[in-house]
């Protein structure tokens, strides 16, 4: 017997298995029975957003068909200086009755005049890779807002293209309908005069005409906009406002596990619930976690994880924003007793036993010596008469 989507093979299909078949499809695996989720002969991105949806919809019993015809656009700016940080957003439009769940592609660009910093997107599942290809899996994106943000560092002067070239986009079981595979912009950059240095940091307003006290980090990225307010829609900043070439940003306050995994253990993880109960044998000490948070900006610590003692115990993993803000997160872990506690008890439940059994024939033996005593005088009564 063959459990189609039980990549682990553990006789349970969950968010365990989508992990692990996006594993396998990122490192090229081929083809079989149990990884042929939509069972065309192909494994492919398909094949990992089906058992995806399957995990999210607890059904088997699902149908996307992909409608719309979407555009995908890659934009920002042409012009920045050296030692710019360019920010690049990939987009799509056109939704009407399809919502995407999984993407690849591959990003190319010059790495002589640019080094990519960072990758900002809303995703469940996936990463960067080393060769520059990306695989991720999300919650029905429908075009509000960048789908993913690039941040670029402008190395040296020059004229710089980066493209995303071998999109595929699904929609849970089907392809979604691109207008083009491969999207890509131009930059030019330039090196910074003198003049271009003097900066003014007055303070930011943001769009309810609330004064902001901004945090400056340098040379961010590069505009002409002096009195514009930009909102990238991504999880890691809230708002930041550009000016001469400075951005000011305001700190990014999400604190939450977007997964969390227990080897050996299953646990029915959701980020917005904060405590899970567990047991453990006696000859486990500590807990081997798999934490991955909502924000890389933000860090955490765990706390308590060691030297568990027979009965309750607590560990807390406290995951702090990059504001500052925390969330603590607790996992109740219930130590069995070992071999040697259980032979205790048992000695003293057997001690208790011997001692009720001693209890007991004393009383038999009492009731006896009384019936017995009682016949003999019967007895003396009956031979004097």
């Amino acid at each position: 017997i063959v459990y189609v989507g039980d990549i682990n093979e553990d006789g349970i299909i969950n968010n365990l298995d989508v992990e692990d078949l996006l594993n396998d499809y990122k490192d090229g695996n081929n083809v079989d029975r149990i990884n042929d989720i939509n069972n065309d002969g192909v494994f492919d991105l398909l094949d990992v957003t089906s058992l995806y949806r399957i995990v999210s919809n607890s059904s088997w019993d699902i149908i996307n068909s992909s409608h719309d015809n979407l555009n995908n656009e890659l934009s920002g700016q042409d012009s920045v200086y050296v030692g710019d940080e360019i920010e690049l957003k990939y987009s799509m439009k056109d939704f009407n009755l399809d919502s995407l769940v999984g993407i690849e592609g591959i990003i190319n660009y010059d790495n002589s005049l640019l080094e990519l910093t960072s990758v900002d997107i809303n995703s469940n599942y996936g990463s960067m890779y080393d060769n520059g290809r990306f695989i991720y899996l999300f919650d029905d994106y429908n075009g509000d807002g960048p789908l993913i943000t690039f941040r670029f560092k402008a190395l040296k002067a020059g004229d710089a293209s980066v493209s995303i070239d071998n999109i595929n986009a699904s929609v849970g079981c089907e392809l979604a309908k691109l207008d083009s595979n491969n999207v890509n912009v131009s930059i030019n950059i330039t090196e910074k005069n003198e003049e271009d240095d003097n900066d003014d940091s007055s303070d930011v307003v943001d769009n309810n005409n609330n004064e902001v006290l901004p945090t400056k980090t340098d040379n961010i990225t590069a505009s002409n906009n002096n009195s514009s307010v930009v909102k990238p829609m991504n999880n890691y900043v809230t708002y930041s406002h550009i000016r001469d070439g400075v951005t000011f940003i305001h700190l990014s306050s999400i604190n939450s596990i977007d997964m969390l995994r227990i080897k050996g253990y299953t646990i029915d993880f959701n980020k917005d619930i904060l405590e899970y109960n567990i047991d453990v044998d006696s000859n486990v000490d500590s807990l081997n976690l798999d934490i991955i948070l909502s924000s890389n900006l933000a860090s955490y610590e765990v706390i308590g994880n060691e030297k568990f003692k027979t009965g309750k115990n607590v560990v807390k993993i406290i995951v702090t924003a990059e504001d500052g803000s925390k969330k603590t997160y607790i996992i109740n872990v219930n130590k069995k007793a070992g071999v040697k506690e259980k032979n205790d008890d048992d000695k003293t439940s057997n001690s208790s036993k011997i001692v009720i059994a001693i209890l007991l024939l004393l009383i038999i033996i009492g009731l006896i010596y009384i019936i017995f005593n009682g016949d003999e005088e019967e007895n003396k009564k009956s031979s004097k008469k």
